[in-house]
């Protein structure tokens, strides 16, 4: 009987191995990830971002990221100058996308899980219009209204890791992201536009940008607060993105 009960053990066994094997390897098949992008959050906490990535073979997969980027509101009433600050509409959003090399030298685990690099491309858009009245004694010096529309086009590489929990909860951590940019404005300026540059309010104005939408410093050097019109140019962009994610 003892035999016959070690006999059937060693028969078993295969089957065993084989069934470890088939659950390790459907562990390891998992291909899909939906994420949730919380970088914008420290921006805005209105903001909203959800991406997937689907994983590829030979340990390679492609992610997509959209969702709603709202910037500060452009100019408030902290300003001895300015009395009086109408905002009006505001509306901004981004769409992303990469193709992800898991460096398998480098992993202990196949993908998604561990160090990638790869090349992404980013969109993003975002506009408002403000009114801002500035009194002097009582008196209405400036009335002067904002609508402007800003756009960037980046085109860049990455250098991420990203983290694989219970075989379910990820965190993706894009580290380091240099791109090629291309920046837009448009803008219609309504009012007094005949704004002194040496005046608290032109320097008031100069600050909101710089503090609020430093990728357009160009905006300020064009000297925008006085024209109407549209520019254009590239330059350096940058992409640091923390997401979370469910694995399944």
């Amino acid at each position: 009987m003892k035999l016959n009960l070690f006999a059937i053990i060693l028969l078993l066994l295969p089957l065993i191995g084989y069934t470890q094997d088939t659950i390790n390897e459907q562990a390891i098949q998992k291909k899909n990830i939906v994420r949730w992008n919380i970088t914008p959050l420290a921006v805005n906490a209105t903001n909203f971002t959800l991406g997937y990535e689907r994983i590829l073979k030979n340990n390679r997969s492609f992610s997509v990221n959209a969702g709603l980027l709202l910037f500060p509101e452009f100019l408030n009433n902290d300003s001895l100058e300015v009395s009086s600050v109408e905002h009006g509409g505001r509306f901004g959003f981004t769409v992303a996308a990469d193709y992800r090399f898991y460096l398998t030298k480098k992993n202990l685990s196949p993908a998604p899980e561990g160090v990638y690099i790869g090349p992404y491309i980013t969109y993003y858009q975002y506009g408002f219009d403000t009114k801002l009245t500035v009194f002097d004694n009582d008196n209405v010096t400036n009335e002067l209204g904002v609508d402007a529309m800003f756009r960037m086009f980046s085109l860049g590489f990455e250098l991420g890791y990203q983290f694989v929990f219970w075989q379910k909860l990820t965190l993706d951590l894009i580290l380091i992201g240099p791109s090629i940019s291309y920046y837009q404005a448009k803008y219609d300026l309504t009012g007094d536009l005949s704004v002194d540059k040496n005046s608290e309010l032109y320097k008031y104005l100069q600050e909101q940008f710089y503090d609020k939408y430093p990728w357009v410093e160009s905006f300020v050097e064009l000297d925008a607060v006085n024209t109407n019109g549209s520019f254009g140019g590239m330059g350096l962009g940058f992409r640091y993105v923390i997401q979370v994610g469910f694995h399944f």
